[in-house]
């Protein structure tokens, strides 16, 4: 069976923050959509899953910008 090795950057105690937005990043490698992802998201901020500073400072520091957008749209809806 073969996998994937990559050197990926993350912070030396990685929040969990930081694994939504690995989760986001490698969305096609997870075997669902990115809109379930999302949705999943959006559900996880409305139980208060995640720290929202938190959230977007690990997007802005290791997403794409496609990722960073997708988590600053989710953090707006939940403000709103």
């Amino acid at each position: 069976m073969p996998f994937l090795l990559r050197r990926v950057a993350f912070p030396l105690n990685p929040p969990a923050e930081w694994f939504e937005v690995a989760l986001l990043e490698h969305a096609e490698q997870t075997g669902t959509s990115l809109a379930d992802l999302m949705a999943g998201l959006r559900r996880a901020l409305a139980r208060g899953a995640f720290d929202p500073e938190r959230l977007r400072a690990m997007a802005d520091t290791y997403g794409t910008k496609g990722t960073r957008d997708a988590i600053r749209g989710a953090l707006e809806a939940e403000a709103a």
